[in-house]
Formats: C-alpha cells, structure tokens, sequence
C-alpha cells in the first residue's frame, strides 16, 4: 500500500478484523487482512479473524460509500471493543507505515496520557497527506486523537443522513447508524464508531473521484 497515485482510494482499517467472505465485502473491493496486534506492539502469528463482527461492519460501511476502494486490515480488538490503548498506538504507526489516504479509527480515548504521543502521530501522518478519522468526543468529553488538530474529528448527529456526512464547526457530523448486515447484529454499536465509518467512506469516495 505504499505507493499513492490515481485510483481508488487506499484506506486502513484499525478495529475487530474483517471477515473477508462476507457478502457486504466480498467482491466490494480489494481487502488485505494485516496484522494483529498486542499490548507490546508485537505483530501475534495466525490468520486474522474477526470474532466480534464490529470491523466487518465497519468496513461494508465503508464500501457502502466508496465501493472499489483498497482496505487494509488491522487487528487490536477481539472477542470484545476494547484494548490496551498501547496497542491502538502501534497500529496507528504501523498504518502510517503503509502511507494510506485514510486511517480509520472507530476509537478514541478522553485520557489526556495519550494526548501528546497521539499528536506527534497525526503530525507524522499530515507531513504524508495521511487524514486519521475518529470520534471527536465521548460521552461528551473530548475524544483522541479525534479532538486534537489535525484529525478528521467526527461526532455522531442522529438528523444527519448515512450517505451525507457534513462538516460543521470543524468536525464533520454523520449518522451514527450502520447498515443492516446478515449475520452481525450491529444495533447494539449504534454510535460514533459508525459516524466515523461513514465519513471515512465519504472522504474514500472523495479520493477515487479527484484521482480518476
């Protein structure tokens, strides 16, 4: 993935996994399962499998609106959405690493720890044109890295359509709803982590058009 130019758009995905063979993301686009990754940054051996079915949803979610585009994979969470927040850190390197156009981050944290080394990776990926897409608040706390600068802050807005993401005051607003997928039950995820799936897919689908 590290060669950019024209074509669709290269994104990654840092979440649950993806289950390739599901029929909202078989045949959608091109999708490379990457690594999973641990508490100490370690890359763990066997094949990537999405348990919890939050990252499959994310990425028809993307595909949704850009439908084509390049998805990249990467693993942090498993049988539940939470994870040493450690772990969130190498994956984001690791995706800069691959010189994407987007990284999707359907997380946050409103711990101010991790303000400082988050902002030196959002600097690192704008030197490369690289836009990092996540939740801009919790739970009306500031969420990061989606509140800091540099970041495509996203806050779930229940009047805003799936399919038309707005940016407004600096951060943009989407739907919070998923899409209705056989076999995930993606209700019970209702919220930022989709609202940021959409903007992500409508930035892809912004890149595939200025690149065609």
């Amino acid at each position: 993935m590290a060669d950019r130019g024209d074509g669709p758009a290269r994104v990654v995905v840092i979440d649950s996994g993806v289950k390739i063979a599901h029929p909202h993301v078989r045949g959608m686009g091109d999708v490379v399962c990457g690594p999973t990754f641990n508490a100490r940054g370690e890359a763990e051996p066997g094949e990537q499998v999405d348990r919890l079915g939050h990252g499959t949803a994310v990425v028809s979610t993307i595909f949704g609106h850009a439908p084509g585009s390049s998805l990249y994979s990467i693993k942090v969470f498993d049988e539940r959405p939470e994870c040493p927040f450690e772990t969130v850190l190498f994956a984001i390197e690791h995706a800069i690493g691959l010189q994407p156009d987007l990284v999707n981050l359907s997380l946050g944290t409103p711990n101010l720890e991790w303000k400082d080394p988050l902002e030196k990776l959002l600097c690192t990926a704008s030197m490369s044109g690289i836009r990092i897409v996540a939740p801009a608040d919790f739970q009306g706390r500031p969420s990061y890295p989606g509140a800091l600068e540099g970041a495509e802050g996203v806050v779930a807005d229940q009047a805003v359509e799936r399919a038309a993401p707005v940016r407004d005051g600096g951060w943009w607003h989407a739907s919070p709803h998923p899409p209705e997928l056989p076999g995930i039950a993606p209700v019970r995820w209702a919220g930022s982590s989709f609202a940021v799936a959409h903007v992500t897919g409508f930035l892809a689908r912004l890149v595939t058009s200025s690149g065609s």
